[in-house]
């Protein structure tokens, strides 16, 4: 068995509904831009860590360390379920296949307050201008926010409650951090936000 057959069949199989929609796209997105051109048409049995470390390799000048690491991930999973499944004896995906090859990660910084209120200045005449607010007051992830139904708001208590998270490619799922985290206080302003959107 090849490993673009082993990939088509562990992706649509052995991992199904078993993992997020998200996860399946990362997957997949790692598997066709980077790994299938070099090992793709290998056979299973014939892959070694050297041919993973090429793969990885090979994107080192044009992705990010983190790409690098989903990518290794793919790897590694794939290749774990084909040793639990004894398809191949051993995942050649080992401690020697490193990841941490890429280009410097880009350095993300929040808006301060000032900056935050001045582009919602520049903003407040866009249709946008309540979810960039409710963003901005809350903290919300977009999917987040757009996963909301007024069930999960609670008024009284100044409380959302977050219950799914909805990805811009149509499909929801429950958000990714704990139940112990489910829900978000709701600011003065963000809650007027909220009833100005029901009348």
């Amino acid at each position: 068995m090849t490993v673009t057959a082993w990939f088509e069949y562990w992706l649509n199989n052995i991992k199904g509904d078993t993992i997020r929609p998200n996860t399946i796209r990362n997957y997949g997105e790692r598997f066709e831009h980077n790994i299938k051109d070099c090992i793709g048409n290998m056979m299973l049995s014939d892959v070694k860590p050297m041919h993973c470390q090429n793969v990885l390799n090979q994107m080192k000048t044009r992705y990010r360390t983190s790409t690098i690491y989903q990518a290794r991930i793919t790897l590694y999973c794939m290749f774990a379920d084909a040793v639990e499944n004894d398809v191949i004896s051993k995942n050649p995906v080992t401690k020697a296949v490193k990841y941490n090859i890429g280009k410097d990660p880009k350095k993300i910084r929040a808006l301060t307050v000032h900056e935050q209120k001045k582009f919602l200045e520049v903003a407040k005449d866009s249709s946008n201008y309540n979810q960039f607010a409710f963003v901005l007051q809350t903290g919300l992830r977009t999917g987040e926010m757009i996963g909301l139904k007024w069930s999960d708001i609670d008024f009284e208590k100044k409380v959302a409650h977050i219950q799914r998270s909805m990805e811009y490619r149509h499909s929801v799922h429950e958000p990714q951090y704990s139940k112990n985290t489910d829900h978000i206080d709701c600011v003065t302003d963000a809650c007027q936000l909220l009833e100005k959107s029901i009348y």
